[in-house]
């Protein structure tokens, strides 16, 4: 029995269409967001995500990732309470801002 093959045609637009996907799913943009703490979520030793309110009113929502931190997570919380502006540096994945680095501002 013979294989069947698909069009040259569709195979072309299949392989297209998997480089576009592919593409899309390696790292995404990146940026920077600067401004207070407002919330963290998590306990002493680990942080699963927090949230800045930048310089233009807008909380941002970020999940914490592994990344380079000038600090423990955890030290977000002094933030909070101290009004310290931080620096995040950020990756989006998926439409969602993931911190791969985070310092204070003044750094």
């Amino acid at each position: 029995m013979g294989r069947h093959r698909a069009p040259v045609g569709t195979r072309r637009a299949l392989v297209a269409a998997a480089v576009f996907v592919l593409s899309g799913c390696g790292s995404g943009d990146q940026g920077t967001t600067e401004g207070l703490v407002v919330d963290v979520v998590g306990d002493l030793s680990a942080v699963e995500s927090f949230s800045v309110l930048d310089e233009n009113g807008t909380h941002i929502y970020i999940p914490s990732a592994d990344g380079d931190f000038a600090f423990p997570l955890p030290h977000l919380r002094e933030h909070m309470i101290s009004g310290e502006a931080v620096i995040v540096f950020w990756q989006d994945r998926e439409g969602v801002r993931y911190a791969v680095k985070v310092d204070d501002a003044g750094s």
